[in-house]
């Protein structure tokens, strides 16, 4: 991406008023941009609009984003639009599926011809369980009459077109006064009319937001009866079994529901399927290939849309084997099972048929309805075990015994034994139930009426007591029979009496249970004190912390937050339970938070996170979560950032800067607490950016973690960031805006290429900052934390937290010991060509200096006065005693050889006696004859030692930084030191306070000097504590 353009900036404008033209007044009254409709269906995908905004209700929030839908379905983009929904649902992008499925149900009823095949082909892919199935179905029945009046009459030849006005007008006016408020439709089965009873009452809006119309039908067409019959059609009979008996009904809707209006039938789809593979086959022999087989194994896809097997693998392996294993078993036997059990199920969902049984007598009065009009034909039910036909014989013999049933329809015979037949019996003596009232209105009830003694109960008999707990055990071993036999999970347990009992939930984590379900649940796991068990406890945090079934299960990490912050508290924010956490399961929450998001490779460049805590990120719940605010929500998301990236910093902003220091070994729940204690205020987003032009900060990417409802301040954030852009000389200087609320608003400019704007819990919001700030087209998306593996290419899996801190570090030392080679070698070529310059240097003196010797007489004649007197030669390979003559003469001339005044000889200045000869002190002899200095040390005085600027480390010369500064293993402090040559030292932002590098323009505890510590009530800003 190229590089944006320094713009000149502009005189202060108020954010109360425009920058320019292109702004949009938010609802807070300040002027931003208006992101196109694109960037908000994505907002809307994965933020949603359940929770209510601080400004805007949740029906005019649902609507205005349904309006930016149809105007994009209106511009011909529906293709595009369903390809968005598909690929956030199939990546596990959005904590919930209700936005998504909403938009997908908006491009079925209501696009063009492309759009709605597009996105009934979706269906499979994003409706993976039966509840989303039945929230698609429910959407589409909302949307029926917005279909009939907003789509206008079709011209000769062409298409019907779609009036968006009209269809927000209408959405409006049909949700009339109850838009005010959040009004919930009629709990109860709707059947096929769906929520508030059989097409009969209703009125409102319903859990999406859209209103809903008594008496609307779901007037489904051929395409959308095609799809539904082909989810079921689809799957195999183990799956298919697991569907319909683990969501047997939601949203007004049940399978047989869905049966009846969509008639699959499981011989003509066998049929097709044949045909396709015999022309598949043909086409394979003409081309001389093998034709591959059909694979026949199981895949269940559970309720977190992972393909999970946990409480299907038995069922698998005993459908397996029934259906023949080797060459004995033909192809047509193993389909014609197939088929049956398929059967076998429709006629168990439509008509409540068990195999093996009679059908049940039809209900009501009136004409049969034809067999081959129903979704099960009876013959399911009078032939239940159609694998295993009777032997052929005399047809006048007496019938044989029943054949056994195939392990499909054993499981559905069972699964109905457990949800409706075994049931324990009632407590003897009822507990009184716990109120719902929270804890300070139980305080204040107890404070103002004295608790009054419990009456005493009458014992029971102990008979009665006898028996109860025969029976109650007798349950109980039935229940845990049929779940271990098959896997099943909490949803087939039909009793609740035995929904109490620990051993059941026992039985249930011993098979496995789905990584959704057990986050769900933790709270009763612990309140039944399951979580006190070493062995369970180990298995749950085991889960939790596997990346693989995180990724598999789709896992948010909203959807973890919010479950970390409920069983933190030890009570959900709806129910009654209660429960003291364990420890090790919210650490275990903590990582599984960190584990879910995408991407945790670093980019190295300098981030400053600017986290909104006005008064509009506090009053509004996230897409739902029942215990997480807006607020809380983007300090975890930060911590995700801080944990990946090495040199972040963070601050939080309101209508003035707020200390929101955030480090990487900080816990979740802790940041989590400091957020939420943080006092609300105005709303002024370019405090990040205009604080770091004052403190002169090199900063890379700006990310600012907001709801885009900012209004406070004199200077607007785009005008800021391209002020630091121009002072700084930093042109590359990046925003990234992570917005919160599902709003058309933003404060990045779309028309910069650098800034970007994200929707804030989305989980690859790492991913999609690394790739901003340095795009890598191609690079696939990683999950974060230990053991991680990659989301969609394959690619090595990203090593845990503390060995990447590990591997930065080698990478660092590996580098700078490369470094060090290079500028070694440097040196010692530099050495050598000095070397060679001495060397001939020296011999020019030398020959200078015995054509000297040799032309001057009276030395050679003081040197032979001098041996008389009998002060002698010195004995070296260039001066001697000539003992004939008695006088000293030259006998070999050798370099750094002198003669002194006195008439002695002896070696020059800076060099030795070595082997008879005056060497000079170099690295080959330092000091002394024969003492060689290493190849990375220079000789100094007479010493071996470092050449300047590095230090001697496990006998080896390396540069003094920031990883050894001054000593070996003396590291600095990351972002707070860095190396002088000689020791660490404290940043130029920082102030060195008694050993620690302290921030005393920020930080409260060190507010302007060392140790002036704040009051609770102020903060410290530009040096000066301040009272909020």
């Amino acid at each position: 991406m190229a590089a944006p353009a320094v713009d000149a900036p502009v005189a202060d404008v108020p954010q109360s008023e425009p920058l320019s033209d292109d702004q949009v007044r938010n609802n807070a009254g300040g002027f931003v941009y208006q992101i196109d409709d694109l960037a908000r269906l994505r907002r809307f995908i994965v933020l949603g609009s359940e929770a209510n905004n601080y400004y805007v209700g949740r029906e005019e929030l649902t609507l205005d984003n349904c309006e930016a839908v149809l105007r994009l379905l209106a511009q011909g983009q529906g293709e595009r639009v369903v390809k968005e929904v598909r690929d956030i649902s199939t990546q596990g992008r959005a904590p919930k599926q209700g936005p998504g499925i909403l938009v997908l149900a908006l491009c079925a009823r209501l696009g063009d011809a492309a759009t709605r095949s597009a996105a009934l082909s979706s269906l499979e892919a994003v409706c993976r369980t039966g509840s989303t199935l039945f929230e698609m179905v429910q959407r589409c029945k909302e949307l029926g009459p917005v279909a009939q009046a907003a789509c206008k009459p079709a011209s000769e030849g062409g298409q019907p077109t779609l009036d968006v006005a009209a269809a927000i007008a209408w959405s409006m006016a049909a949700a009339g006064p109850a838009s005010d408020a959040d009004a919930s439709p009629p709990r109860g089965r709707g059947g096929r009319g769906g929520r508030g009873g059989r097409g009969g009452r209703g009125g409102g809006c319903s859990s999406s937001g859209l209103p809903v119309v008594p008496g609307a039908k779901a007037s489904w067409g051929r395409m959308m009866r095609g799809t539904v019959a082909n989810w079921y059609l689809a799957k195999a009979p183990a799956s298919l079994a697991y569907q319909v008996t683990k969501y047997s009904q939601r949203n007004g809707w049940a399978h047989g529901d869905l049966l009846r209006l969509a008639h699959p039938d499981p011989e003509q789809h066998a049929a097709k399927k044949r045909r396709l593979a015999e022309a598949k086959a043909a086409e394979a022999k003409a081309a001389e290939a093998k034709p591959a087989e059909e694979s026949e194994d199981w895949v269940v896809v559970e309720e977190d849309g992972g393909a999970a097997g946990s409480e299907l693998a038995a069922l698998a392996a005993a459908s397996a084997a029934a259906a023949g294993s080797g060459a004995s078993a033909s192809a047509a036997e193993a389909e014609a099972q197939r088929v049956a059990d398929t059967k076998a199920i429709f006629a168990y969902v439509t008509h409540g048929t068990l195999p093996g049984q009679p059908p049940a007598p039809r209900k009501g009065k009136g004409k049969a309805k034809p067999a081959e009009d129903a979704a099960a034909p009876s013959a399911a039910a009078s032939d239940p075990a159609p694998a295993a036909p009777a032997p052929s014989g005399d047809p006048s013999a007496p019938s044989a015994a029943p054949a056994p049933l195939s392990p499909v329809m054993q499981y559905l015979v069972d699964a109905q034994r457990l949800r409706k037949d075994i049931r324990a019996p009632p407590p003897l003596v009822k507990e009184p139930k716990p109120t719902r009232q929270n804890k300070r209105i139980r305080a204040s009830a107890a404070e103002a009426e004295p608790e009054q003694p419990q009456q005493a109960q009458p014992e029971p008999d102990p008979a009665a007591v006898a028996a109860h707990a025969t029976a109650h055990a007798v349950a109980l071993s039935s229940a845990l029979e049929l779940i271990r036999r098959h896997r099943f999970g909490h949803e087939h347990v039909g009793d609740t009496t035995l929904l109490r009992c620990p051993e059941v939930w026992s039985a249930f984590l011993e098979n496995g249970m789905p990584l959704t379900a057990l986050v769900r649940n933790l709270g009763r796991l612990t309140q039944l004190g399951l979580m006190r068990d070493p062995q369970h406890l180990a298995r749950v945090t085991q889960r939790l912390g596997d990346a693989k079934a995180v990724a598999a299960a789709r896992l948010h990490p909203m959807s973890l937050l919010d479950a970390m912050c409920t069983y933190r508290a030890g009570q959900g924010a709806r129910g009654v339970a209660r429960w003291e956490p364990e420890p090790a399961v919210v650490a275990a929450l903590e990582a599984g938070f960190y584990l879910a998001f995408k991407n945790c490779v670093p980019t190295g460049k300098r981030y400053l996170l600017g986290l909104d805590v006005s008064g509009s990120m506090g009053g509004a719940q996230c897409v739902g979560m029942t215990s997480v605010t807006a607020r809380e929500a983007s300090a975890a998301v930060a911590m995700s950032l801080v944990r990946t990236e090495p040199w972040v910093k963070t601050l939080a902003f309101s209508h003035q800067l707020v200390p929101m220091e955030l480090r990487a070994s900080d816990r979740l729940e802790e940041v989590i607490d400091r957020a939420s204690r943080i006092p609300m205020g105005g709303t002024d987003c370019a405090l990040p950016m205009l604080h770091a032009l004052e403190k002169r900060l090199p900063v890379d990417v700006f990310v600012v973690l907001t709801d885009n409802e900012t209004w406070y301040g004199r200077t607007h954030p785009s005008e800021a960031l391209r002020r630091y852009r121009a002072e700084m000389g930093l042109p590359d200087a990046k925003l990234v805006v992570l917005a919160f609320s599902a709003t058309e608003f933003s404060i990045a400019d779309p028309a910069d290429p650098g800034m970007l704007d994200v929707a804030g819990l989305d989980s690859a919001v790492p991913k999609l900052v690394a790739d901003f700030r340095s795009p890598e087209p191609g690079r696939p998306w990683r999950r974060c934390g230990p053991g991680a593996s990659p989301a969609a290419a394959p690619a090595p899996a990203p090593p845990p937290a503390a060995e990447l801190a590990a591997l930065r570090v080698e990478l660092a030392a590996a580098a700078a010991a490369l470094e060090a080679e290079r500028r070694r070698a440097v040196e010692a070529a530099a050495a050598l060509e000095l070397r060679a310059l001495r060397a001939w240097v020296r011999a020019d003196a030398a020959e200078r200096d015995r054509d000297r010797w040799e032309a001057e007489p009276w030395r050679r004649e003081r040197g032979r006065a001098g041996t008389a007197g009998g002060c002698g030669c010195s004995h070296r390979a260039s001066v001697v005693l000539d003992q004939a003559s008695s006088s000293c003469k030259v006998a070999a001339f050798v370099p750094n050889v002198v003669i002194g005044a006195d008439g002695t000889c002896g070696c020059a200045p800076g060099s030795g006696l070595c082997t008879g000869a005056c060497i000079p002190s170099d690295a080959s002899n330092c000091g002394s004859c024969g003492n060689p200095c290493r190849s990375d040390q220079v000789c100094s005085g007479g010493s071996c030692v470092c050449p300047r600027g590095e230090i001697e480390c496990d006998e080896a010369c390396i540069p003094s930084d920031w990883l050894n500064c001054g000593s070996c293993g003396n590291t600095c402090m990351p972002g707070a030191q860095a190396c002088n040559g000689r020791e660490c030292v404290c940043d130029s932002f920082l102030t060195d306070c008694n050993g620690r590098c302290e921030d005393t323009v920020n930080d409260s505890n060190n507010c302007g000097g060392c140790g002036n510590t704040c009051h609770p009530d102020e903060a410290c800003n530009a040096g000066s504590c301040m009272s909020f």
